[in-house]
């Protein structure tokens, strides 16, 4: 593999040329080329090629649209996996790496560390269609938040940041909520803890239905287009706040 390191810069043209797994899923390892096109991944039932699609996922957002511990996905009686992906524009190329282990996540780009994964999320981006995705029309809220933090999450740092202290101050908020039950609370600093949720939960809120208007610019069109101009189309963005 030639590599030419430059510095942590994703474009947009660039693609996944080479993706090297080691103890993720059923691979123990397991190394795949891609072109700059259309790529079509066939195969025998259980050989992986969910799995292969759903590292080149991680490789973007850091999570699992298959499951919330990266526990399930370390290859059995191994304590690690690791994703490394080679982007490239045709004339430069780009490595990504992840290694997931008990201790945490480390993300690397050019061998670059990044301490917090915030700052590696968004350099590739990646839009996954899958049949889990239903759950936007059948599941609960949850699943919709799911879709808008993992998308947004890629394309807007300053939400990416917001929706971390978010959840960062309501497990502490929560933790101290259930420390006081029944019991004399600091009311000084239960309400810093609600003042510190509402700022990051503006931030969240406004940049979400932002998001959703953006994609109504298209969503209706689309609609008209399929329905041969007999049914209109709108997502709406209904927060439980004003």
């Amino acid at each position: 593999m030639n590599m030419k390191l430059s510095n942590p810069t994703i474009k947009e043209s660039f693609w996944i040329s080479n993706i090297n797994l080691k103890k993720f899923r059923c691979f123990d390892k397991f190394s795949a080329e891609f072109g700059e096109n259309i790529n079509i991944i066939k195969g025998k039932n259980a050989v992986g090629k969910t799995s292969l699609i759903e590292s080149i996922n991680i490789l973007a957002s850091c999570k699992s649209h298959r499951t919330s511990s990266d526990n399930t996905i370390i290859k059995k009686e191994n304590d690690f996996y690791s994703i490394e992906g080679l982007m490239c524009d045709g004339k430069e190329n780009v490595d990504l790496k992840i290694i997931s282990s008990k201790k945490g996540k480390k993300v690397s780009i050019n061998n670059k560390i990044f301490k917090n994964l915030s700052d590696f999320i968004g350099y590739f981006k990646v839009v996954l269609f899958c049949p889990e995705d239903l759950n936007l029309i059948k599941g609960d809220p949850e699943e919709k938040r799911k879709f808008l933090d993992v998308n947004l999450g890629q394309l807007d740092k300053e939400y990416l940041r917001s929706l971390i202290k978010y959840k960062k101050i309501l497990k502490e908020r929560n933790e101290y909520l259930k420390q006081i039950e029944g019991q004399e609370y600091d009311k000084v600093l239960l309400d810093t803890y609600t003042t510190a949720l509402i700022v990051e939960a503006k931030t969240i809120i406004l940049k979400r239905k932002a998001f959703i208007d953006n994609i109504n610019k298209y969503y209706n069109e689309k609609v008209n287009c399929i329905s041969g101009g007999m049914e209109k189309g709108m997502v709406v963005y209904n927060p439980n706040v004003s």
